[in-house]
């Protein structure tokens, strides 16, 4: 699994939480509302592509009756729950007037960000 970066996205969250554990979350806009993704890695090895890491995803299905500042403020609640007990700061990244490029950029200069550029196979 892992967490798609398209027009839909809205934000993205991470944070160390110690030496060998981090946090990753990713909120997009579906058809039926919101959808947050998020999940807990558990470094087996330094590489941020080594596939020994154990990681735990979960889903959250946010209904269409709740706004998009709705859906952003139920992930923060969840991070700050996590910042509260881990005593660290997450970065928060949103997408700013719909500016995708922007929100990658900032997001490609982000120390934590290893990002793979896949090329999407034509449907045709």
């Amino acid at each position: 699994m892992s967490i798609e970066l398209t027009e839909r996205t809205i934000g993205m969250w991470f944070m160390n939480l110690n030496e060998t554990t981090d946090f990753l979350a990713g909120l997009e806009s579906t058809e039926e509302g919101f959808l947050l993704q998020y999940r807990f890695r558990y470094y087996k090895e330094e590489s941020p592509w080594s596939d020994k890491d154990e990681k735990h995803w979960y889903t959250v299905r946010i209904d269409k009756s709740k706004s998009k500042a709705e859906a952003i403020h139920a992930t923060q609640i969840v991070v700050q729950m996590l910042e509260q007990k881990s005593g660290k700061q997450c970065d928060e990244l949103l997408v700013k007037n719909g500016d995708i490029g922007a929100f990658m950029r900032e997001l490609h200069s982000q120390r934590w960000a290893h990002m793979k550029f896949e090329k999407k196979e034509d449907a045709a």
